[in-house]
């Protein structure tokens, strides 16, 4: 019963939560275009419709221009809750800059000179000279969330823009009829470079947890705590090291392929993504029902996050 009242306590919070709610909007607005896409799917819920809403005429006409119209209807809807994101993100991006950039510390092991020209080695610290190439390859990731975070508030806010001519209010414009879709485009364009940038983000990372694995410095078997212990046996695991060691190990190694699956998820997720941008500007040519099922498959992954995050808000909370 507890863990019944948490997981309703967990979806109250969720469906109050602004980006919990724009992913269920999201969702329902995936299964319209799917029901669009494929219109045999209608006919599995033909019967339900009978029942609550009598018609006069062809069922399937009439469920396909609901839906075309309900589709439009939920879209704006979710353009609402963006109508201010824009900001958020935009400071997001100005956190990362000055974090990473502004007052980023340089790299561990390093002394803070400008690396002049090239010094004897008997004239030579102990540290490695910080010097923004000895940098860059450490802070590649960053750059990428500072540009992909820059891209999304810049998607956002032309988005926001358009708002107006999408309530198609007679007489009330900003863009025009033909002008909302070309601004929207670029808007869309925006969208996919925040998403190439997330992808490529993830990529870095994975390959740096992956790297960190195989520079992990093996422990020494001869290392002793001192003299007052020499000789004296020490409790071991199966694998012949302390226990102690071996338990940190496999905390370690759960911790690593937890975040390896999330960084894995996230990458597989923007590239899908990529897919819905890249059809409104034209750079890839695919089926309706192919920008559905993604919509549909990606709204799903990124619904685990906020799920997840709400979960850890109702548990600060008690």
């Amino acid at each position: 019963m507890a863990s019944g009242t948490t997981t309703f306590e967990q979806f109250v919070r969720y469906v109050n939560d602004l980006a919990g709610l724009e992913r269920i909007f999201r969702l329902l607005q995936s299964i319209v275009q799917i029901g669009i896409a494929y219109p045999s799917t209608i006919h599995l819920v033909d019967p339900l419709i009978l029942l609550i809403i009598p018609v006069q005429s062809s069922v399937t006409t009439l469920n396909r221009a609901v839906l075309l119209v309900l589709q439009q209807r939920i879209d704006l809807a979710r353009r609402y809750l963006r109508v201010f994101r824009f900001l958020d993100t935009f400071q997001q991006a100005q956190r990362l800059f000055h974090q990473h950039v502004v007052t980023s510390p340089p790299p561990p092991g390093t002394s803070l000179t400008k690396a002049p020209n090239p010094t004897p080695a008997s004239e030579e610290s102990s540290g490695t000279p910080y010097t923004p190439s000895s940098q860059r390859r450490a802070r590649t990731e960053e750059w990428l969330d500072l540009l992909g975070r820059s891209f999304n508030g810049m998607y956002l806010l032309v988005e926001t823009s358009t708002i107006v001519d999408y309530m198609q209010v007679d007489g009330l414009h900003v863009w025009g009829a033909e002008g909302k879709i070309v601004v929207n485009a670029e808007a869309q364009r925006f969208w996919l470079f925040t998403l190439v940038c997330g992808v490529l983000a993830g990529i870095v990372r994975i390959s740096r947890l992956l790297a960190a694995e195989d520079e992990t410095p093996r422990e020494s078997t001869n290392m002793t705590t001192g003299d007052d212990d020499a000789g004296e046996p020490t409790e071991k695991g199966s694998s012949g090291r302390p226990r102690g060691k071996e338990e940190e190990e496999e905390e370690r190694q759960r911790h690593k392929s937890k975040t390896l699956k999330r960084l894995v998820r996230g990458v597989v997720t923007n590239a899908i993504d990529i897919v819905l941008p890249a059809v409104v500007i034209g750079w890839l040519h695919v089926g309706p029902g192919v920008v559905a099922l993604a919509m549909f498959a990606t709204t799903l992954s990124t619904s685990v996050d906020i799920w997840k995050r709400c979960g850890r808000e109702i548990t600060g909370r008690k």
